[in-house]
């Protein structure tokens, strides 16, 4: 019994080691893909966003496709706990680029939009109300977008039945968009904190996350 016992310890063991080096391999894979944002991170700084914003979010367009990639590989290791993660990545990134950089041009082009106005609104006292009102947009369009990259990879949808499942969702199901913002939280936090080892896994945790936080989200959708 003991030995059994040290056998499933030990498969239990390998899995998590397993899952450590797979989503290190594919962190690596993400932030290879996003060259741009980092380069924008470390050279211009986030502190500089509202300064440079047309060049961040240019920088930001490369996010859609990596994050897509990224997603379908921890739904694949969420479910297997074994997976090739060069291979999955690979899969991940070709099947879904051209329909995540569609929407990451309609998201970056919204959020541009939307930024104008509040920075015009803003400057006219009678009108602030209505920057008021772009910034919620401005938060429903972020709010949105971890749905927006779950559907790319779970379902064959146009772009257009994606924004509009994404929007559904946000409004209709705010605990798990608000949960969404509190695992962004949370990974910023960490990383601010221990920011060397965060870096190394960053990605992955904040996908690995999404995933399982939307787990019970998307079966109960697919359920009905």
């Amino acid at each position: 019994m003991e030995e059994m016992d040290q056998i499933f310890d030990l498969e239990k063991m390998l899995t998590f080691f397993n899952i450590i080096f797979y989503s290190l391999v594919l962190n690596i894979l993400f932030l290879f893909c996003n060259l741009p944002f980092l380069f924008f991170y470390f050279f211009v700084g986030i502190g500089s966003i509202g300064e440079y914003f047309p060049l961040f979010l240019l920088c930001l367009l490369p996010v859609a496709p990596a994050l897509s990639a990224l997603l379908h590989s921890m739904m694949k290791l969420v479910e297997y706990k074994d997976i090739c993660p060069v291979k999955e990545y690979k899969k991940g990134y070709k099947n879904n680029w051209f329909k995540a950089i569609k929407t990451g041009t309609i998201q970056i082009i919204f959020a541009f939009i939307l930024k104008t106005n509040i920075q015009f609104f803003k400057q006219i006292p009678q009108l602030s109300i209505l920057a008021g009102m772009f910034m919620i947009f401005m938060l429903i369009l972020i709010m949105m977008t971890p749905f927006i990259y779950l559907l790319i990879v779970r379902y064959d949808m146009s772009v257009l039945q994606i924004l509009k499942a994404a929007l559904t969702i946000t409004i209709g199901k705010p605990v798990y968009a608000i949960a969404n913002l509190m695992i962004a939280g949370f990974v910023f936090v960490l990383f601010e904190l221990i920011a060397g080892t965060t870096f190394l896994f960053i990605g992955s945790l904040y996908a690995g996350l999404l995933v399982l936080s939307n787990q019970k989200l998307f079966h109960k959708l697919e359920s009905r």
